[in-house]
């Protein structure tokens, strides 16, 4: 590349967005040229701490051309790996996080992926409604009565 080339997009940031950005752009047979200070998709190892995770579901990390086409779309599964697989530990973190008691048997309901019920989800929270979480159920496809 030399500084007298003209492009159509110039994409800041070779990270995710910047790449997904470009392969969107590719795919139109858009010119373009994706700039970057450091290492192509580097900064989230270089610049972040150590203990960094990524905390969305599974089905909604993905890039263009790439879906998710794993067995556990909300990624419950390696988040409850992480707190070691054991509903109390589970529930002492929320208890903390949240400042405000959890009922542990409501917990262990969960997982074990009992059918969720309207009488389960006012165990865990009184603040949402039951309409609100079997809509967040059925996206991530917990099982719901």
């Amino acid at each position: 590349m030399s500084f007298d080339e003209r492009f159509d997009v110039i994409v800041i940031g070779a990270g995710h967005a910047g790449l997904a950005m470009s392969r969107c752009l590719t795919e139109r047979s858009i010119d373009h040229v994706v700039l970057e200070r450091g290492e192509v998709a580097n900064s989230w190892r270089t610049e972040r701490w150590d203990s960094l995770r990524l905390l969305t579901p599974n089905w909604q990390s993905r890039l263009p051309g790439f879906g998710y086409e794993g067995d556990d779309p909300d990624g419950s599964e390696d988040l409850l790996w992480m707190l070691d697989a054991d509903p109390l530990t589970y529930r002492n973190f929320a208890e903390e996080y949240y400042e405000r008691s959890v009922n542990l048997e409501a917990v262990r309901q969960i997982y074990d992926h009992t059918l969720l019920t309207e009488n389960l989800a006012l165990k865990l929270s009184h603040e949402l409604s039951w309409d609100a979480l079997k809509k967040d159920a059925l996206e991530i496809g917990y099982p719901i009565l």
